[in-house]
């Protein structure tokens, strides 16, 4: 039989400490722990089950395998199990371990060949022992590094069981133990834009860069801005270290990581099941934590935290866009070199721009005000921890200037991103609704009583009737909790699709079908008691709201129990008669 087609991926989410939240068009929801070794899935229906990722059910398999595909390749530490290692198939058996990866010097990569120029631009770099390859991108923003993966061992027998890993990163963002071949890439790279005219040669092969040296200039500008140890890598020569038989500096080494580094962690991990882990909405942000890594089907995004920016990897042509000066500009990269870049005020992105190969258009302006809301969110969330946190962590003696983070003011927590209007209602008895393209929201209440919700979500500015301006914490809204919840029910109305929409009332007319029908089934009950035709009764005060949004479940399910005690009642009282 024909294996049932799997619904389409339609967001990820990986948040700074590892965990992934994943939904798909069918409304299923996936949520893994920080090491990914253990899950959560909302099935379509919603119902949850936890499960263990190296034994999850033969029908999860395959969504839970393109979640861990998508979290592995951008986190320090992958996650190997059963449901991906059917999928990857790139599986191998070596006879010793591989530890870590030796990285070349710029002229000793130069000089052997280990640097590629790729047909589109791309610069690939090898390391000396050949176990690693890391790939520049053209626009010198981005980087992917293959490498073994040990994901088991059985060193009685002399086995060890790898698979071929790869990841990405931004070159502004990424783990340490890649850095020293992001630096020789970097190097290379720039010597290929002055030496070689075209890097795409007539022949289409990739090109070997040798017989190439150093530019003494750009390597003195370098060295101005590194490391003493990243001075080291970028200056060494071929008698340092390069020579055949000599170890290599502890600086050109890259560890490599492990998968049981991930499987060691406790499975006790709890997995929250709340609010928006459970919610199947495209458009919220994780209340509590950083977003650093969302993908959606048209672009990838990632938070850069030393810098409190945010790239875009825009999917229709490869290029990257990036948030600068607080978000106040965004420059659109598409080749590498200052003529290949375009540089825009945050209020002026054009709605769609040309790929690449002038092909077809794609939607740019999209693309910003979804970056800025995420920025937007994580610099909130970031100043918010900052403040919570001890003063002594606050000081720049203690952690260094660069390490300070600011308070994000006023102006930046409800700045305004786009005015475009994407839901709006009166509803009577309250007021005005309106919600906006970049997530904030303003509500003009009937008692005058205005408020303003940040792109974020995450904090309220409430202009009260008499004239005071108060600004609250969603989380904690003290002294205007019904102006704040009455917005975040309309919050989480206005930001769903149709789909979920329809969805909603969908549950909610099942419910209330239920509860006519167990009224249908007390009327009989009770005309088989009494032998009396029951009058017709209006609809009780207590039944009046269950269809409305606001009502919870635990009101919803003591009603139908309480309806469902009147039947056994009825029924009991039926039993004895007869």
């Amino acid at each position: 039989m024909p294996s049932p087609c799997l619904p389409e991926l339609r967001r990820i989410c990986v948040l700074d400490d590892g965990r992934a939240k994943a939904i798909f068009s069918d409304n299923t929801i996936i949520v893994t722990n920080s090491t990914g070794s253990a899950f959560i899935i909302r099935t379509q229906d919603g119902h949850l089950m936890r499960q263990v990722s190296e034994y999850a059910l033969t029908r999860h398999c395959p969504l839970l395998a393109a979640v861990l595909e998508f979290r592995n390749m951008h986190v320090d530490l992958p996650c190997f199990c059963k449901p991906l290692a059917r999928v990857l198939r790139s599986g191998f058996t070596l006879g010793y371990v591989i530890r870590d990866a030796t990285w070349p010097t710029p002229s000793h990569a130069i000089a052997e060949g280990l640097a590629q120029v790729q047909p589109d631009g791309k610069v690939a770099l090898s390391s000396e022992d050949g176990v690693a390859q890391i790939v520049l991108h053209r626009h010198q923003r981005r980087f992917a590094v293959c490498y073994p993966l040990l994901v088991a061992e059985r060193p009685q027998e002399g086995q060890y069981e790898y698979v071929w890993q790869t990841q990405v990163f931004s070159v502004a963002s990424h783990p340490p133990r890649w850095r020293p071949a992001v630096l020789v890439a970097l190097f290379v790279a720039d010597q290929l834009r002055r030496r070689i005219p075209s890097p795409f040669p007539g022949s289409g092969q990739p090109t070997s860069l040798t017989q190439m040296t150093p530019d003494p200039g750009w390597l003195g500008d370098l060295n101005a801005g590194a490391h003493p140890s990243e001075r080291a890598l970028l200056c060494s020569t071929d008698a340092e270290g390069v020579a055949s038989g000599s170890a290599a500096p502890a600086d050109r080494r890259s560890a490599l990581p492990s998968a049981d580094d991930s499987v060691r962690s406790t499975l006790t991990e709890q997995i929250r099941t709340d609010n928006w882990w459970v919610d199947p909405s495209l458009s919220f942000m994780p209340p509590d934590d950083v977003l650093v890594f969302e993908w959606t089907p048209h672009a990838t995004y990632q938070f850069l935290p030393e810098e409190n920016e945010v790239e875009v990897w825009v999917h229709a042509d490869e290029s990257c866009m990036v948030s600068k000066r607080g978000g106040r500009f965004l420059e659109h990269f598409k080749d590498a070199g200052e003529s290949g870049s375009q540089l825009y005020a945050a209020s002026s992105v054009p709605e769609a721009v040309w790929s690449r190969d002038q092909t077809y258009r794609y939607p740019l302006g999209a693309l910003a005000t979804h970056a800025l809301k995420v920025r937007a969110h994580n610099t909130t969330l970031t100043a918010a921890k900052a403040a919570r946190a001890p003063a002594v962590l606050k000081d720049s003696s203690v952690i260094g200037p660069d390490k300070v983070t600011c308070d994000a003011s006023g102006d930046d927590l409800f700045a305004v991103m786009s005015t475009t209007i994407i839901e709006e209602r009166g509803v009577p008895g309250y007021g005005q609704f309106t919600a906006y393209e970049d997530g904030r929201v303003r509500v003009c209440f009937k008692d005058r009583t205005i408020l303003h919700m940040s792109a974020s979500q995450s904090h309220c500015k409430v202009l009260l009737p008499d004239g005071k301006a108060v600004v609250v914490a969603v989380a904690n809204p003290v002294g205007v909790e019904l102006y704040v919840e009455t917005a975040l029910e309309f919050v989480h109305w206005a930001f769903r699709t149709p789909e979920e929409r329809a969805e909603e009332l969908c549950i909610q007319a099942r419910v209330h079908a239920e509860l006519v029908n167990s009224q249908r089934m007390a009327r009989v009950c009770e005309y088989s008691a009494k032998g009396t035709m029951p009058i017709a009764r209006a609809q009780p005060e207590s039944l009046a709201g269950v269809c409305t949004v606001s009502d919870t479940v635990a009101d919803r399910r003591s009603i139908v129990e309480k309806l469902l005690n009147e039947n056994a009642r009825l029924l009991q009282k039926l039993c004895e008669d007869v």
